[in-house]
């Protein structure tokens, strides 16, 4: 009886035990640790790109068919089985559709880490895919990071236990053993896999460190609270014309002078939730312009409303109203910082004018016709990411110059032009103007808040002739051209581990190394009755070059750009710029731009070389005169590599930057706008936002 009694308690015991098995399989996959910003995706289908996202945390079980996406401070561990777990970093973007199906996942962006555990049969195999490779392992410890754009890619294995096994599209596999690691190098018409190489175990801990719930996300250029802002309003997100001579019409980026004083006075209010505390945000940006001179405040705080709201100390983000006053003492950098971040912009004058210089947030930075830096804007990823940019041109007739600097807080981006009218002063040919251009990145290369500075830097440089025929009421005409080149700059071709296989079979060198190839352009441009601008230009890339490099979607896709430049040996390329526009003061102003360029080699026919960017407002006045309403709106788009017109319209806004806004006018001293922005936090990964404006023009009719 004793016996049967153990034997029914062991059995039941022993039928918990399979049921509790049997329960945790049902969890899996399971959310071990989340950090920081991480989604999944709840709906919609991943081939069409139209997946809707919901926040991941800790202790969560999600469907197989999943598609995980980290932010700039995400971090996320996943167990998928007893014997796997996965580790995503920030910046990446991982598929579990086929895991249940053939035991692997999809590394689409960014870097992830395996633990793998050998079963008792030692047959379980898992793989980590992209498009560019298959990692298998059967038991081991890997991590893998993954580039791609524009055509090119690169998949790197580093293997710190067991053995991992690297196959490409064609076949071509390499055994990577512990302590090694490999890549493959993908790019139209070649595809090239590395032999492993040693890698030291810092090395790998480096770059997939496991992280805890008490680490703190890595150190941004950015605070905490700037990465969750609301979008403020700026003087204006559209692209302006790009002027080459004294003569052009100036830009119509802000206001023109006005006769009196002008007050704009943008708001929001909203709630966050930071660290399981619901804060109340309120954002300020009220904007002034008297005469040539404008300046733009952004002020934001986060209360709460618990404590006394006029008690900053109490504020989340008290530290940026301290102004370097905190534990009896005074700190200056301290002070500086805390007052550039109230700053929106401090502008003078208009491009194209004698004088112009902003400071700040710059939507619109040109050098020259735009054939190396054109449009580029530091406000890409604004409000999360806060930059203090500077514009800065003199025009002394006979010579002048252009300077950019994207950040002067964290100088990487900047370029200058200058140039000379040699005839200045006699007829015609006075405005003949040659000119020198240079622009570079000391940073190109980001991955995983990774930045290699020097390692390598690119950078153009350029010349060109801008010659005006003629400027009169009717018409104007200005024939124009650029030939410019691309090159690297090295302090160490073993820094980068993600690039140094391509350094090394390109045969870069430490230093200063012109790439292959070039571009060139001609075109002429003017304007017909001095309201419709317009342009024509032919462009010629052989190569390893790539037009406007610098643009405004550039924060966003700089990796993805130096990947193509340095492994693309593309044929030459021809193609045309045009572009059309209309500017009548108080009725419209619009401008819609395209570049497509064609490729010489047949092979290459799919390989799309386009850029569409369009801007467009509408005065309230010839609103309310046609339909008695005073509204009035504008429209802002930028999209490169468009591959067919189906796939455009089917999504217009993928992979594009966009703004919108429509307000209302109501009554002459006040407007009601609303306004939407999309911005960048990564390469992969944006936001869109809502804000609500209010304008004033009350301080003018005050005399202010």
């Amino acid at each position: 009886m004793k016996l049967f009694v153990k034997f029914l308690f062991i059995s039941a015991f022993v039928a918990f035990l399979n049921l509790d098995v049997f329960a945790q399989v049902d969890k899996y996959p399971y959310v071990d640790l989340v950090i920081g910003s991480v989604q999944y995706a709840v709906s919609g289908d991943e081939t069409k790109g139209n997946l809707v996202y919901k926040d991941l945390s800790s202790g969560m079980s999600i469907p197989l068919f999943s598609v995980v996406r980290t932010g700039p401070d995400g971090y996320v561990e996943i167990t998928l089985a007893p014997n796997k777990v996965v580790k995503i970093y920030e910046f990446s973007t991982v598929s579990l559709a086929k895991f249940q199906t053939d035991n692997s996942i999809e590394l689409k962006a960014g870097k992830l880490k395996a633990k793998v555990n050998k079963t008792t049969t030692g047959l379980d195999e898992f793989k980590v895919k992209t498009e560019t490779g298959v990692a298998a392992v059967r038991g081991t410890e890997f991590g893998v990071i993954y580039q791609a754009g524009q055509g090119a890619s690169i998949m790197q294995v580093m293997v710190k236990e067991g053995v991992v096994s690297l196959t490409d599209p064609i076949g071509n596999s390499v055994d990577i053993r512990p302590g090694y690691s490999s890549s493959i190098n993908r790019y139209p018409g070649n595809t090239e896999i590395e032999e492993p190489k040693p890698v030291s175990p810092e090395e790998f801990e480096k770059y997939f460190a496991d992280k805890t719930q008490t680490q703190a996300p890595q150190e941004q250029p950015q605070n905490v609270e700037e990465k969750k802002e609301a979008v403020p309003p700026s003087p204006s997100q559209s692209p302006s014309p790009q002027p080459s001579s004294p003569k052009e019409t100036p830009s119509s980026e802000k206001p023109s002078e006005p006769a009196t004083p002008k007050f704009n006075f943008g708001w929001s209010i909203s709630s966050e939730n930071i660290d399981g505390i619901v804060w109340n945000k309120i954002v300020l940006s009220p904007i002034f312009y008297l005469g040539k001179f404008g300046v733009g405040l952004y002020l934001v705080s986060y209360w709460d409303g618990k404590n006394n709201i006029y008690d900053t100390t109490k504020w989340y983000n008290a530290k940026e109203y301290d102004f370097g006053f905190y534990q009896d003492g005074f700190d200056i950098r301290d002070f500086g910082s805390d007052l550039l971040l109230k700053i929106l912009f401090l502008s003078y004058g208009s491009k194209g004018d004698k004088v112009f210089i902003r400071l700040g947030n710059v939507p619109d930075m040109t050098l020259g016709h735009g054939f190396i830096l054109d449009r580029y804007s530091n406000m890409l990823g604004f409000p999360a990411i806060r930059k203090v940019g500077l514009q800065f041109d003199l025009d002394f007739g006979v010579y002048g110059f252009e300077t950019v600097f994207s950040d002067l807080s964290r100088t990487r981006l900047f370029g200058m032009r200058h140039y000379v009218r040699p005839l200045y002063g006699t007829p015609i040919l006075g405005n003949l103007g040659f000119g020198v251009s240079g622009a570079i990145d000391l940073e190109p290369f980001v991955l995983s808040n990774q930045a290699f500075e020097g390692n390598p830097s690119v950078f153009f440089v350029g010349a060109d002739v801008d010659f005006p025929v003629f400027d009169i009421y009717a018409l104007s005409l200005t024939i124009f051209a650029d030939v410019a080149k691309a090159g690297i700059y090295i302090n160490n071709t073993n820094e980068n581990p993600y690039l140094s296989s391509v350094i090394a079979m390109k045969g870069y060198q430490n230093g200063f190394n012109l790439l292959d190839g070039y571009g060139l352009s001609a075109g002429i441009k003017g304007a017909i009755i001095g309201a419709f601008p317009w342009k024509i230009e032919y462009r010629r890339t052989e190569g390893n070059f790539l037009t406007s490099y610098f643009d405004t979607l550039y924060d966003a896709q700089k990796s993805e750009k130096l990947v193509s430049l340095l492994t693309l040996t593309p044929p030459p390329f021809n193609g045309i710029l045009g572009s059309l526009g209309i500017k009548v003061e108080g009725i419209a102003e619009g401008n819609i731009e395209y570049e497509q360029l064609w490729p010489q080699d047949s092979n290459f026919s799919s390989y799309s070389v386009n850029r569409l960017i369009g801007k467009f407002k509408i005065d309230k006045q010839i609103v309310k005169t046609l339909v008695g309403v005073p509204v009035y709106g504008s429209l802002t788009y930028q999209r490169d590599n468009i591959p067919s017109i189906s796939d455009f319209f089917s999504d217009v806004l993928k992979d594009s930057t966009a703004t919108l806004e429509i307000a209302y006018s109501v009554d002459s001293n006040l407007d009601i706008s609303v306004a939407y922005k999309r911005f960048f936090i990564s390469s992969t990964e944006y936001q869109d936002s809502v804000s609500i404006q209010l304008r004033s023009s009350i301080f003018g009719e005050l005399g202010f």
